[in-house]
Formats: structure tokens, sequence, C-alpha cells
């Protein structure tokens, strides 16, 4: 349900999966055009880059996940323990502080769309499964902004 937030901002956000196969998650964010539109993705284990721009593979101990990023904006990138501003840090107990791994993809004005696919085992979802996927949810927004 997009809900606009302080200054006009709103996000919609849809996810479809495949049990223990992949997940899908697709963000919309609008607002003052003029803004950037960022997405953080939090990994917590260790990433590394494909060959290809989009792809990630995240080590999740005995699994090897794939993260594959797409929309709008620049290429994503791998961010660990920045300081300014702070991001990249995991905190497993009070007081305590390690780098961390997250992936960020900047789209440089509003409105944006970013896609994501996580595949834990097999291969991806098919183009044609996540095209269904986007227009149901759109068309969900749609008639509950008008109702």
């Amino acid at each position: 349900l997009e809900v606009p937030g302080e200054g006009g901002y709103s996000h919609l956000r849809g996810v479809a999966s495949k049990p223990g196969a992949w997940i899908y998650v697709w963000d919309n964010l609008s607002g003052v055009a003029d803004d950037a539109a960022t997405l953080h993705w939090h990994c917590g284990v260790p990433v590394r880059k494909t060959d290809t721009r989009q792809r990630f593979i995240l080590d999740a101990g005995a699994n090897e996940l794939v993260l594959t990023l797409s929309g709008d904006g620049a290429d994503p990138e791998i961010i660990t323990g920045e300081t300014d501003p702070p991001l990249g840090w995991l905190s497993s107990a009070y007081g305590e502080r390690t780098p961390c791994t997250v992936i960020r993809r900047t789209a440089a004005a509003m409105p944006a769309t970013f896609w994501t696919v996580i595949v834990l085992n097999g291969d991806d979802p098919r183009d044609a499964v996540l095209s269904d996927a986007v227009s149901l949810w759109q068309r969900w927004a749609k008639d509950a902004a008008t109702n």
C-alpha cells in the first residue's frame, strides 16, 4: 500500500517467492523529483562481485546465494565499515560494532524502481514470472490508491 511519508515520499514494495528457490523484491519510490533514491541491502555475510556488474555472491555458510539488482540507478556498489556517514556495520551485542557488507544502489532522481532477485537454490525465476508479479502489484497499488 502506498502511504505518503514526510515530505510526500512514498515507498511501495512487492515480494514474490518460490519457497527454497528464489525471492523477488520490487521497490518503487516516489517523492520530490530532484531527490535521489537509494536502496541498501545489509547482508551481514561476506559478499563478492561477479563478472556481471549487477550480480553478487553472498557467502551464507553452507550456501552461496546469488543477489541480482536491476532497475533505475547507477551500478550497485559494496560498502563496508564507512564512518562518515556510518554505513556497513553490524552490532551483535550492545556496545559492539564490526564491519559488515552493504550493497547500495542509487538512482539520481525519483520516481525510481529497483528489482532484486535473490536465488537461494537453482535457477533465476523466468522474466515472465517477474513481469506478471510486477503487473499485479502495480494494478493492486492503483486500485488501493483510488479506493
